[in-house]
């Protein structure tokens, strides 16, 4: 099943390499997770995989195709689209080049980004922003040591201030509370709330948990948001409720008209691939084979 599916997958990929608009971010990073997807079920994403296979020449082929035509385009797009072609890239680059990212080219786009945001451009998501600056502090990257770094720490310590009583201290959207409550839960706040700092993420992950009642409701970037919020839930509820959750967002994503179309094929075999193997699993555990 799972053998027909990756195929299925693989064609899919294949079909679509000539349809993509690279000017729009969400075809480019949309195809992206398609070609990452089908090299990963290849095992193509760990040194010792093999690349030798047909499918494996193919998608190393469409990889640095997908390179090539976002350096080209990458330059043309707005700071904030700019950075979130990041995401995708450093996989991308190294399915088809086998290393990472040139510094410089990374460096290029996201600090541009920066500089946008610091100076007004809202259109440069502050919640990427600073996912993306928090990596290359994590790396100790010296060229976000200076005042990408300050505004990394001003912006946590601002966040934490708004909900330092478990829930936010102004109206905020529902978007901008998933978002800054995920971030929260998924940073170590000892210079914070000390010892208490588990305390403080549960009272987070309760007082908001209503939110996930609205997943048929929200829109792709709330449901993003949304995504962000369960992947940092996990320790605070069952298995089953996670799992549940997770499944009941991956289908709201599939539904929404507005999802990228490559993006939707990838989310669709990763659902299936997910249900088919808790359902080996489930007849396994049944069997007493496990």
């Amino acid at each position: 099943m799972i053998e027909t599916q990756t195929t299925c997958l693989f064609d899919e990929m294949l079909d679509a390499s000539t349809d993509v608009d690279y000017s729009n971010v969400c075809d480019a990073t949309g195809y992206a997770t398609l070609i990452l997807s089908v090299a990963n079920d290849a095992g193509m994403l760990y040194p010792t995989g093999n690349k030798q296979s047909y499918e494996a020449i193919q998608t190393i082929k469409l990889a640095k195709e997908w390179v090539y035509n976002v350096r080209t385009n990458i330059c043309k797009m707005e700071a904030g689209h700019a950075m979130d072609m990041l995401a995708p890239y450093d996989l991308m680059h190294r399915l088809a080049h086998h290393s990472s990212t040139p510094k410089a080219f990374a460096d290029e786009y996201l600090l541009k980004a920066f500089e946008a945001r610091v100076h007004g451009d809202r259109s440069v998501n502050e919640y990427h922003l600073y996912r993306f600056i928090k990596e290359k502090l994590n790396r100790r990257d010296k060229s976000y040591f200076g005042r990408p770094l300050e505004w990394y720490a001003s912006s946590l310590d601002r966040w934490y201030k708004k909900f330092r009583n478990g829930r936010a201290s102004e109206n905020l959207s529902d978007y901008d509370t998933l978002e800054i409550v995920s971030i929260l839960m998924s940073e170590d706040l000892f210079a914070f709330a000390g010892s208490d700092q588990n305390t403080f993420k549960k009272r987070l992950f309760d007082n908001h948990r209503n939110l996930l009642d609205n997943i048929d409701f929200y829109g792709l970037k709330e449901l993003e948001a949304l995504s962000h919020y369960i992947s940092w839930s996990g320790k605070f509820m069952s298995q089953d409720k996670f799992c549940n959750y997770s499944n009941a967002i991956t289908l709201a994503q599939i539904a929404r008209p507005e999802t990228n179309r490559f993006y939707r094929v990838t989310l669709q075999y990763n659902l299936a691939e997910l249900n088919g193997n808790n359902k080996n699993n489930e007849n396994k555990r049944l069997q007493g084979v496990v």
